[in-house]
């Protein structure tokens, strides 16, 4: 038993030292989506929709099938109203202010990434091919252009669960260029909970977008699998 402990044990050292420990950035396009309704049957129903399309910037570390890093980027979030008012319904009902936004704003955002699982399968002598699933913390900075709504720009924080995967290009043997491309899942935010509360739903719903990432990479232990 003690024998094959120790040759499991050496086993995962030796993967271990061949998994690449790697720093870099560069590039990302991010988009968020996410819409829901509510109301009064047959009466009133308000649609909203969210809209966040971004564009930036990314560093991280890499080691052991892990990575953890951050993204800023900045773009453009929309926020959309849509009425359904059925005939006889007073367009004089009072409505929250909350519920009367709709506005388009410039946004800046920085993400807390950690991805798991990376690890690399060899897809011929100079590319790589490696999944991914990861959680994001996204914090949203600041909010120009800004309504009077009184809508603060951290409602809009939220946890975001991404898979996927990409490819590694080899360059030289301490150098490489990497592409990424990454399905995103988002819990709603603090203002998409305040106006399910003033909307009395609780359909449970999440958002949803996509995330591309290129970049150059700097291998600190260069041991090809």
């Amino acid at each position: 038993m003690n024998k094959s402990l120790l040759l499991m044990t050496v086993a995962s050292t030796g993967m271990a030292q061949k998994l690449p420990v790697t720093i870099g950035g560069g590039g990302l396009f991010h988009a968020d989506f996410s819409n829901f309704r509510a109301g009064i049957p047959y009466a009133r129903i308000v649609e909203f929709s969210q809209k966040d399309f971004a564009a930036g910037g990314h560093l991280s570390v890499e080691a052991f099938m892990c990575e953890l890093g951050v993204n800023f980027r900045r773009g453009t979030l929309h926020i959309d109203r849509t009425d359904y008012v059925a005939a006889g319904w007073s367009e004089e009902f009072t409505m929250p202010t909350l519920l009367r936004t709709a506005f388009k704003n410039k946004v800046s955002v920085l993400d807390l990434n950690l991805f798991v699982g990376k690890y690399p399968f060899k897809i011929s002598e100079s590319v790589n091919f490696f999944p991914q699933i990861g959680l994001c913390y996204q914090m949203f900075l600041s909010m120009k252009n800004g309504n009077e709504t009184g809508i603060k720009y951290s409602d809009f924080n939220a946890l975001l669960y991404k898979h996927g995967g990409g490819f590694d290009f080899f360059i030289t043997n301490s150098i490489l260029f990497r592409t990424e491309a990454l399905f995103v899942l988002r819990l709603n935010n603090n203002y998409e909970k305040q106006i399910k509360r003033l909307l009395g739903s609780h359909r449970f719903s999440l958002g949803y977008g996509a995330e591309i990432k290129i970049g150059i990479r700097y291998i600190l232990n260069y041991n090809r699998i």
